[in-house]
């Protein structure tokens, strides 16, 4: 099972259960935003290998991480029952976090001006496609992506390519996507959820 955190969802153990034998499985995250323990599905941990050992022994790159000088004031946005755990409102955090994307996009031109391709992570699809056009006014080649998106595939494949220089995206991208030529992440979809920060910012961390 890859991603075996969600091995606690109904749809997994159905699976599961379907079967006899042994199960292995494999995350980057092990850890759940509900707390639910993975040692009703899985026996023992085999193997562990994280993120700081990843980094010394060269398999990963060191993440160095930059704030912008903004305050985006979160006080009172509701929290809501996600797959992974309790978790941010993410239509409140939208609207908490649209008043500020051309500002961000602005000081975002400016840190990354010397780097090479980014991929930014919003609360919603609305919120992607504004930033993509905030980035654009900026003189920036972005594109966004979402699940609704019919040309989903050729727009992955152009930024692959170099054609897109940063893709934005509601969390799409948050598992098993690999493009080694990212080289930084903005997260810009607050959470309380660690495992899915980690995610986030492991698409950023593989060595070209």
């Amino acid at each position: 099972v890859d991603e075996c955190h969600r091995s606690r969802a109904k749809t997994f153990e159905k699976v599961l259960n379907y079967f006899t034998g042994c199960k292995l499985g494999v995350t980057a995250t092990a850890d759940r935003g509900d707390k639910q323990s993975l040692s009703t599905v899985f026996e023992k941990c085999a193997f562990e290998f994280n993120l700081l050992e990843a980094v010394r022994e060269g398999w990963l790159v060191r993440p160095v991480a930059k704030t912008l000088p903004l305050e985006i004031d979160l006080k009172g946005v509701k929290t809501s029952r996600t797959s992974q755990g309790s978790d941010y409102d993410l239509t409140e955090v939208s609207h908490r976090i649209e008043p500020f994307l051309g500002e961000i996009a602005s000081m975002m031109r400016e840190e990354t001006e010397m780097r090479g391709q980014g991929i930014v992570f919003l609360p919603s699809v609305a919120t992607a496609v504004m930033m993509r056009d905030a980035l654009k006014a900026q003189g920036i080649n972005a594109e966004y992506v979402s699940g609704e998106c019919e040309d989903r595939t050729e727009k992955i494949a152009r930024f692959k390519t170099r054609h897109i220089r940063v893709l934005c995206n509601a969390m799409l991208l948050i598992e098993g996507f690999d493009h080694d030529a990212v080289d930084w992440v903005s997260v810009l979809r607050p959470t309380k959820i660690r495992g899915l920060y980690v995610q986030a910012v492991g698409r950023g961390t593989r060595p070209l």
